[in-house]
């Protein structure tokens, strides 16, 4: 009798598992951009240079019911540039197999209108340029990256920590969808064994970067058309504490943006503003951007764009202005950047950039 319920019960358990296997669905995508960049400096033309670039992503997605009548959906991405894990040009990489595994992780529970959400890379993520509103990845702040070897201070990322691991819940209230954000350890995108072994890897290329890597993050977005057509706005505000007598005594992040669609005209707009605890002093830096763009048609856009930056200990206004041209053939898309950087990060340095790329999305 204990042979035949065990049997039973096992029988159960896999009639049970079919079900479950039988309800849920797993998709693959992903997107390969290749690209060729031409840039000149005018300060120095030996540091003018011609490449081509790459980027490329596979997206697993598995999505399903809960035997509690819940929703799941759970995924992960593998993304390799084309500098992963090799000098980039013209500045070394710090780009590892941690930062190419680490990309848009989840584990979502979904009951109604609210998530529970576990993983890295996949919520909140300020990191966007809602002002390129045809040109598509990459920002203009890549594209002008490597003017006298010098990365734009642009603010993208808002000192957002959304690429380390931490837990959130995202709230859809019509208009506009909220989410908040928790995670212990803002600098680490690598996540610790099953044993609790903190990883070594930080999202700034550091190993074991002493007292940042103790540092918990709390941020909160709300995102969504507000009620009006053809609207797309954002709200992003993130806090972390020091935890560290050496370091002024907070990371803030804020951002605001707004795009709206009138027929064949967008116009877009956004202000951030960054203050990084430093062991001297708080860099307090503002960008604000602009973009405007025209549907020449179903198949062709141009877009411009205008950014500028500024730092509480820089003498100089850091100004970008770009021209995109979208042309889009069904499946892949057709993209031109034309920008110009004058006193990139806040130094005497300009020049200009030209980035011709292909995109396919499958």
């Amino acid at each position: 009798m204990k042979k035949l319920l065990t049997t039973s019960a096992l029988t159960s358990v896999v009639m049970l598992s079919a079900v479950t296997l039988s309800s849920a669905q797993t998709t693959v995508s992903g997107n390969l951009a290749l690209g060729y960049k031409a840039q000149s400096t005018n300060a120095n033309k030996e540091k003018s240079y011609r490449t081509f670039t790459r980027e490329s992503q596979i997206n697993l997605r598995n999505t399903g019911k809960l035997p509690i009548g819940m929703d799941y959906a759970a995924g992960f991405s593998f993304e390799f540039d084309g500098n992963q894990g090799q000098p980039s040009v013209p500045a070394s990489s710090t780009d590892s197999l941690a930062a190419a595994t680490s990309e848009n992780i989840y584990l979502n529970i979904i009951s109604g209108k609210t998530t529970l959400h576990f993983g890295a890379d996949h919520i909140q993520n300020p990191d966007t340029m809602i002002t390129n509103i045809v040109g598509g990845l990459p920002d203009i702040d890549e594209v002008i990256s490597g003017v006298n070897d010098k990365a734009p201070i642009f603010i993208t990322h808002t000192n957002s920590a959304y690429q380390a691991y931490g837990v959130g819940v995202i709230h859809n209230f019509g208009p506009v969808t909220g989410s908040v954000y928790y995670t212990p350890n803002r600098t680490d995108a690598a996540a610790a064994n099953n044993g609790g072994t903190r990883g070594t890897n930080d999202v700034s290329g550091t190993v074991n970067a002493g007292a940042d890597t103790a540092e918990s993050q709390l941020e909160f977005m709300v995102r969504g058309d507000l009620g009006v057509k053809g609207l797309n706005a954002f709200a992003y505000y993130g806090v972390a504490e020091s935890g560290s007598s050496s370091r002024a005594d907070k990371t803030l992040g804020i951002k605001v943006g707004a795009r709206y669609n009138l027929g064949n005209i967008t116009v877009a707009a956004d202000i951030a503003e960054t203050d990084t605890a430093d062991t001297v002093t708080t860099l307090q830096t503002q960008s604000k951007s602009f973009g405007l763009a025209y549907a020449v048609n179903k198949e062709l856009s141009v877009g411009l764009m205008r950014a500028n930056t500024s730092r509480n200990t820089l003498s100089l206004s850091e100004k970008m202005t770009g021209i995109n041209i979208g042309y889009a053939l069904g499946p892949i898309s057709l993209n031109t950047h034309i920008a110009k950087g004058d006193n990139v990060a806040g130094t005497v340095s300009k020049g200009e950039a030209v980035l011709i790329h292909a995109n396919l999305n499958f």
